[in-house]
């Protein structure tokens, strides 16, 4: 009788609650804006070797324990900040998803939008500092990682496209192409210290896929 009523006890036990559920807590998106926004204004004024989470924290009004919870290095958040910049100002989470348009024009919107990024104040300055930075420092090279990665995201699969539907041809060199799309920028941009404008993609696309594609 006692084992028959402990059996009914156990099967009739609240399943445990999965760790996952119940540990941490959750994201706050205002709070992450208010930090990414404190961060990149900091890196714009300070540059990188005075950057610290401490002065994130006073800036954005957000508890210092509460950003490393987020970001547990200076470098974590400052590769955040360049993450926040590509995917906002590039348009990375929206053009090359659905397969159709014209893929010269999607090309033309990302390095458009690349060349206002880098021409809004500061930013410039933070991308080239941090990009030096990341020659010498190993938390840090997970920045060049990204960016090279990054150029990938969108643009190769608008090239493919491109490929597939006879907009370029078929033995386009896609690395080699990604980097004479975005070697020009970011020479003229980051090492040289010159302007550009959106008017530029074009003249760039026209120099570069009729080498490339046809």
């Amino acid at each position: 009788m006692n084992n028959r009523s402990s059996s009914q006890k156990a099967a009739h036990k609240p399943p445990r609650k999965s760790p996952s559920k119940i540990i941490g807590r959750p994201r706050d998106p205002a709070k992450e804006a208010l930090v990414l926004d404190a961060a990149l204004q900091l890196l714009k004024e300070v540059g990188f070797e005075n950057f610290s989470i401490a002065k994130v924290a006073a800036l954005s009004g957000v508890a210092r324990p509460t950003i490393r919870l987020r970001w547990a290095s200076k470098e974590d958040l400052s590769i955040a900040v360049v993450e926040k910049l590509f995917d906002e100002r590039t348009h990375a989470r929206d053009l090359g998803a659905d397969g159709h348009g014209d893929a010269r024009e999607k090309i033309r919107v990302v390095l458009s939008g690349l060349i206002e990024m880098i021409s809004e104040p500061g930013v410039a300055k933070v991308l080239s500092s941090l990009v030096a930075v990341a020659n010498y420092s190993e938390p840090l090279s997970q920045l060049r990682k990204y960016i090279l990665n990054r150029r990938g995201i969108v643009l190769r699969g608008l090239l493919e496209q491109g490929i597939a539907r006879g907009q370029f041809a078929p033995d386009l060199d896609i690395e080699r192409a990604l980097d004479a799309l975005n070697g020009p920028i970011l020479f003229r941009m980051l090492i040289m210290n010159l302007p550009m404008d959106a008017q530029d993609a074009d003249f760039i696309i026209d120099m570069v896929l009729p080498v490339y594609g046809k």
